[in-house]
């Protein structure tokens, strides 16, 4: 028989589990920078250039001559090599717009159990030819209770570089990664304890629930998926914690996906916005909440 850790694992997991030289290889197209004629709009003295992806003759971005060019897979291989030895294991890789970001996110191989909660590990790392983004590291953590899970990501061990140098290696605060490494199960227990609290605070009624939701600014429609989540039985609690459990369970169904449609380019792309996106607001509620309690 299976034990209750081995379940877990799976559930956490996902399945599948991407190789490094896999990610490596999907995220490694080429790309070059090319002369961008603004004829409309000539400004003098700027010679703007597109980075163009070759394959498929996209353009992904448009930069200075002064931005060096780095391709995804250049600056993240040694990166998720590191990790990969440090028990993390890829478990997405969201290509978005066809390429001018990609996000990729890591998650820690073991789980700790705090307060009947499951906590392990996460990351994103994601890099950009678009501008909207400089290399970044954002490091986290997973919840998983039951079925029902949602990740929280802390900008205070965010790593950002921009893109400067003709080594990737250059570009990455590597002691920033180590000291997140060593630190990261005091940020998670510190979580645990605020998530803990919401559990002193009763929400008794749908009535009740809907207030806390409007304070939270979700809309009509989102408060009422939210609330058909709360009522879950594994999700149920008539506190602000099972209430976060619906939040929380509902953000996580927006989020995963399946392995045929994350094979597929366009849920890849859509997978990767939804994580971003869902990383921000997750992070956003539990502020909110801790204020209340």
């Amino acid at each position: 028989m299976r034990t209750a850790t081995q379940v877990l694992n799976d559930v956490a997991r996902g399945n599948k589990i991407y190789d490094v030289n896999e990610v490596i290889s999907r995220i490694g197209f080429d790309v070059e920078k090319k002369p961008l004629a603004l004829m409309e709009y000539p400004t003098e003295g700027i010679e703007p250039q597109a980075i163009v992806r070759t394959d498929t003759n996209q353009v992904l971005g448009v930069v200075s001559p002064k931005y060096r060019l780095i391709k995804h897979s250049d600056v993240m291989t040694r990166p998720l090599e590191i990790l990969s030895k440090e028990n993390f294991s890829v478990h997405r890789v969201g290509i978005i717009d066809n390429g001018a970001k990609v996000a990729v996110e890591l998650r820690g191989n073991s789980i700790r159990q705090i307060n009947s909660d499951n906590y392990f590990e996460r990351l994103i790392l994601v890099n950009s030819y678009d501008t909207t983004a400089s290399f970044q590291a954002m490091f986290g953590f997973f919840r998983l209770t039951c079925s029902n899970g949602a990740g929280i990501w802390d900008g205070a061990f965010s790593g950002r570089t921009i893109h400067k140098g003709d080594n990737p290696d250059v570009m990455i605060d590597y002691e920033k990664f180590i000291k997140y490494l060593g630190n990261r199960e005091e940020t998670i227990e510190k979580y645990a304890t605020v998530l803990n609290k919401l559990r002193n605070f009763s929400v008794p009624n749908k009535a009740t629930a809907e207030r806390v939701l409007e304070q939270l600014k979700f809309g009509p429609r989102v408060t009422t998926k939210i609330l058909e989540q709360w009522k879950l039985k594994i999700n149920y609690e008539n506190t602000l914690y099972g209430l976060y459990n619906g939040i929380t369970s509902f953000y996580s169904r927006k989020v995963e996906g399946t392995d045929a449609e994350l094979d597929n380019g366009t849920q890849e792309q859509r997978s990767g916005q939804r994580l971003l996106k869902s990383q921000t607001e997750t992070a956003g509620i539990l502020e909110e909440l801790a204020k209340m309690v």
